[in-house]
């Protein structure tokens, strides 16, 4: 898999977030979406904020994933820098990023300090895109928008 940072953007109401869903259940049914990503996770920004649970990964993931989450799983991450891991961020413009500067999701998407050889997909109104295009122009490679 490619490092990659890919973002989706539309104003309210035109299902970014079952669209992520949707490549998510794909995935998990074998279909052949997120090609190269042997774990794929799904987090919501607006639960990310709320929780304010941050500042490590584990503290993150564990916010969606706590019934299933492990040290081996955080080992197997750390160890391969991310390679086969997809991390879907769904509303970024829920996530005040800008203020939470040294957070697990400014690692991910700026710095790329965090895991650089994920794959990192963002789900969010124009108005946080654009700020991310601004903050990220040698980092995000990809940017599609979606026209309906």
């Amino acid at each position: 898999m490619r490092k990659c940072s890919e973002s989706t953007e539309k104003e309210v109401c035109f299902s970014k977030t079952t669209l992520v869903r949707k490549l998510t259940r794909d995935w998990a049914k074998g279909k052949k979406v997120l090609q190269g990503a042997t774990m794929v996770f799904l987090v919501t920004l607006r639960l990310v904020n709320e929780s304010g649970k941050d500042k490590s990964l584990i503290d993150l993931l564990q916010i969606f994933y706590g019934n299933v989450l492990n040290k081996k799983i955080e080992h197997d991450l750390q160890k391969c820098r991310g390679k086969g891991a997809c991390f879907i961020l769904d509303g970024l413009d829920e996530y005040p990023i800008e203020k939470k500067k040294n957070s697990v999701i400014d690692e991910l998407l700026n710095t790329r300090t965090l895991l650089p050889d994920s794959m990192v997909i963002v789900a969010s109104r124009p108005v946080a895109t654009h700020k991310l295009k601004e903050r990220c122009k040698a980092r995000l490679e990809v940017i599609f928008d979606w026209n309906i």
